[in-house]
């Protein structure tokens, strides 16, 4: 989340538009707030329960600040991508991978976490007919 937010904020502070950088437009400025608190709050989240642990404490915890932590992430690294306005699609810019590739991965093992069982030996589920 810290280098979603740190290439956020290079980019909003070298991109002009109309003469001036975008980090002075309101809307920009709120949601780089918004990625530096979600990133802030995750640390917070994670130094207290590794305090629990260490106590030999806070397992749920432990499982609660992984969820939140993962999501902020893919917030965070996905609005960040987005407030660069597809940057990797313009001319001159290099297209290496950027920290938004994270975010994806997070997804696919959080669905392979959700559905374990393979496909064949899932239980059937009922489909619905679309009304018209």
């Amino acid at each position: 989340m810290q280098a979603a937010y740190e290439q956020a904020l290079d980019y909003a502070e070298n991109r002009k538009v109309f003469g001036q950088p975008i980090s002075e437009y309101q809307l920009i400025r709120a949601k780089l707030g918004r990625i530096a608190v979600l990133t802030q709050a995750g640390r917070q989240f994670s130094y207290a329960v590794a305090t629990l642990m260490a106590k030999g404490a806070g397992q749920m915890e432990a499982s609660m600040v992984k969820a939140y932590v993962c999501k902020a992430a893919e917030w965070v690294t996905r609005r960040g991508d987005a407030d660069s306005w597809g940057h990797g699609l313009r001319r001159g810019v290099s297209s290496q991978p950027t920290v938004s590739s994270m975010p994806a991965c997070l997804s696919i093992f959080e669905r392979r976490r959700r559905n374990p069982l393979p496909q064949g030996d899932r239980p059937p589920t009922r489909r619905r007919t679309k009304l018209i």
